[in-house]
């Protein structure tokens, strides 16, 4: 019969593999992955993998300037929106919209000759908590602005 050979350990050990070096950069990695997530929202509205908001992304299209629109979740609102651009002739090139619980969060790219007239039509609609123009989006498409680029983040733009 074999005998099954065990290391001794004393009662008093503990095991910890040497794992500082991987938390801090683990540590690090969230770090990262918080602040691209607070950049893709505050320079481009999305909110994709959000835990207490409606998760929203959308491309960019060109020649247009991209709108963020915060509501009740009422039902009717993006109708409402859709019908008051069509009165107005506004040109919506590119929508999302999402709920969670009582809020609900639009984002919308108009032709950027339609901007201000855009923002005033979300900002009279009853259930409108928070509205923006957040970005001119021929900016992020134009190949002469080239933006500089760090870890995923875009922290500037060059001519």
């Amino acid at each position: 019969m074999k005998s099954l050979s065990r290391p001794f350990v004393p009662l008093k050990t503990s095991f910890s593999p040497p794992c500082r070096r991987f938390t801090q950069e683990a540590q690090a990695n969230i770090g990262l992955e918080v602040a691209d997530k607070f950049v893709r929202y505050s320079d481009m509205g999305d909110t994709t993998s959000s835990v207490n908001f409606p998760n929203v992304s959308i491309p960019f299209t060109d020649k247009s300037h991209r709108l963020l629109h915060i509501h009740q979740n009422v039902p009717g609102v993006l109708s409402q929106v859709n019908a008051s651009f069509a009165d107005a002739g506004i040109n919506i090139t590119a929508q999302s919209m999402m709920t969670r619980g009582d809020v609900g969060y639009l984002v919308m790219d108009v032709d950027d000759n339609d901007s201000a007239k855009a923002l005033e039509r979300l900002r009279s609609v009853p259930q409108t908590i928070k509205v923006r123009v957040l970005f001119d989006c021929t900016i992020l498409n134009n190949p002469k602005i080239k933006p500089l680029v760090m870890s995923g983040f875009i922290l500037s733009f060059s001519a």
